[in-house]
Formats: structure tokens, sequence, C-alpha cells
């Protein structure tokens, strides 16, 4: 193997990238019954607006004053365009007490789909 050359020219400035800026879509507030069994469900989904793309989901459960009693237990991309998100309780809710559970997405604004070519050459 003999030295290393010296280094090439710069290439050409790529193509800008496929999202041009993003928002948040936060779904409505989803509340359990009250002192809900080990195992009850939210299922929230989450769908960007029209000409916007998925990026990321989640949520945000909680359980006032109960601690670590509830939790996510899948959080996905349903498509293009929506997420799911599925809360759940885990462990026994004190007397009087719900689960709550916000959902959200990232939605990102997409740039028209272009075509690039790439043309490699060797010395």
């Amino acid at each position: 193997v003999g030295p290393t050359g010296a280094a090439g020219p710069v290439g050409p400035v790529g193509p800008a990238g496929t999202v041009t800026a993003g928002s948040v879509i936060t779904g409505p507030v989803l509340t359990s019954p009250t002192d809900a069994p080990i195992g009850t469900e939210l299922v929230a989904k989450v769908s960007c607006p029209f000409g916007k793309i998925i990026l990321s989901g989640g949520a945000q459960v909680s359980a006032s004053g109960a601690g670590q009693t509830v939790a996510i237990r899948s959080s996905f991309p349903v498509d293009a365009i929506s997420w799911q998100v599925v809360g759940v309780v885990i462990a026994k809710l004190p007397v009087g007490v719900a689960m709550t559970m916000t959902p959200f997405a990232l939605c990102g604004d997409a740039t028209p789909k272009t075509t690039a070519t790439t043309t490699t050459t060797k010395p």
C-alpha cells in the first residue's frame, strides 16, 4: 500500500433535505375510569394534518400522586402520517385515582420529492 494521496476537490452541494420544518400535534387527553385495574389500557392515534409527514410520536401518561403505576406499553408509527400509543396501568392505582394520557405526534413539512443523479469517476 502506497502513501496517502492529496485530498480531492470539494464536491458540489447536495440537494436540500426532505423535511423543512416540524410541529408538534397534541391529541385529546384520555382518562381511564377511577380505580382502573392493572392491565387497563388507553389507546390513542394522532395524525398529521394534510401535507405533513410523521417523524415521531409518543405520549405523557400519569396517575396523579400514584407514583409508578402507569407506563407506555407501545408507541409506533401506523403509516406515513399517523402515530399510535398505548398507555397501561402496571400497578394498583390508589382509590379514586385515574390514569391520564396525552398523545402527541411530531409532524414535518415535506418538500416535493426530487430525483438526484450521482456520478462517480475514477482517476
